[in-house]
């Protein structure tokens, strides 16, 4: 019972996740735009992370480890593709870092098969927030914001591997995706309210 509630939650923040990227995919619409002058990148950002989103929610309701398998792979290689292709955000050594804890977390878990999965999806949510935190035009009150979210995420995955489905991981996790989507929505108003010359910026 413990495990339906917390897969039916997750299935429920997977939907917010969706949102999140959503509005990920539009800010780096208008940067691309005004940067690079295409907008074929900023739709990989999107189709990758609703793939990845896909993912979460069809873990919850009927796993199928071979379809979630694909969704949770394509996902996160779609997104590291635009990424790297569109220039407008360089790996940092935090960066790095953070992926090295979730993918040693995985020794640590009592499935690891299953957990690979899990960090597979894990790691395209945290792409895409240290995509808006290493912006180099993202605000700074932002910025430290997404960071701080993108490492709640990476404590989530290990407390996780640790006891999967504890109730301190399902905190931290609600908390990160929390905070990112909510930043996103700021950056969204603040773009609106300074208007065109701002937007330039990006």
């Amino acid at each position: 019972m413990l495990m339906l509630e917390y897969n039916t939650v997750m299935s429920g923040i997977g939907i917010v996740v969706l949102a999140a990227i959503f509005i990920t995919w539009d800010l780096a619409r208008k940067a691309e735009r005004l940067r690079l002058g295409t907008r074929r990148i900023s739709a990989l950002i999107l189709v990758g992370g609703t793939i990845t989103a896909m993912g979460f929610i069809s873990y919850a309701f009927s796993f199928d480890v071979l379809s979630y398998a694909l969704l949770v792979t394509l996902g996160p290689v779609l997104v590291t593709y635009a990424l790297s292709e569109s220039g407008l955000v360089q790996p940092k050594l935090e960066m790095l870092l953070q992926v090295a804890l979730m993918v040693g977390s995985i020794a640590i878990s009592d499935n690891r098969m299953l957990y690979t999965l899990l960090i597979f999806s894990a790691i395209s949510v945290l792409l895409l927030m240290d995509a808006v935190a290493f912006y180099v035009h993202t605000p700074s009150p932002q910025k430290h914001l997404v960071r701080f979210s993108s490492w709640l995420l990476v404590v989530f995955t290990v407390l996780n591997a640790i006891k999967h489905g504890c109730a301190l991981a399902f905190i931290l996790y609600v908390f990160s995706v929390g905070i990112w989507i909510t930043t996103l929505i700021s950056l969204e108003f603040y773009l609106r309210g300074m208007g065109r010359n701002v937007q330039e910026g990006l």
